[in-house]
């Protein structure tokens, strides 16, 4: 994932928060492997999911830091 680091973001979702394309499409891999796997949903940060009151659910924040990871930093 080294590869986008310090990716500037893709998708603004508030004054401060914002997605990169890494963000998105480490979600949409992630999404993916979790439901084949474990046949579980999967509620994600960036593209959101089922009602988290019932039932299993994965929750998924693909990157934590987006702000640093963004600025180049990969902690």
């Amino acid at each position: 994932m080294f590869a986008g680091l310090g990716a500037p973001s893709a998708v603004v979702k508030g004054a401060t928060d914002f997605a990169t394309q890494v963000d998105l499409d480490l979600e949409q891999r992630i999404r993916q492997q979790l439901t084949d796997r474990t046949g579980i949903n999967v509620h994600g940060e960036e593209f959101g999911g089922p009602d988290l009151t019932r039932g299993t659910t994965w929750v998924l924040d693909p990157i934590d830091g987006t702000l640093n990871y963004s600025a180049g930093l990969p902690t």
